[in-house]
C-alpha cells in the first residue's frame, strides 16, 4: 500500500487494532494534501492523529480538516 510506509504510525495502529479499535492511515506523501483531506473526510472519523516531519509543521497544523 505505501511505497515507504509510516512505521511509527504502523506501530500505533496495530496496537490499536489488537485492543479491538478499527484504523485507517492515510499518508499525504504520494496522493497530496487535496487527495489526503478528500480521503480523510470520506472516514468520518471519531479521532484525528497527525504525524509529520518537523519541516512540514505548519502544513499539518493548519490543515483544513
Amino acid at each position: 500500500m505505501f511505497r515507504f510506509p509510516p512505521l511509527g504510525l504502523g506501530y500505533i495502529a496495530a496496537h490499536l487494532r489488537d485492543e479491538g479499535h478499527t484504523v485507517q492511515i492515510v499518508d499525504a506523501t504520494f496522493t497530496g494534501e487535496e487527495a489526503a483531506v478528500a480521503k480523510a473526510r470520506a472516514l468520518r472519523p471519531r479521532v484525528i492523529g497527525v504525524y509529520s516531519m518537523f519541516t512540514m509543521r505548519e502544513a499539518s497544523i493548519f490543515s483544513r480538516l
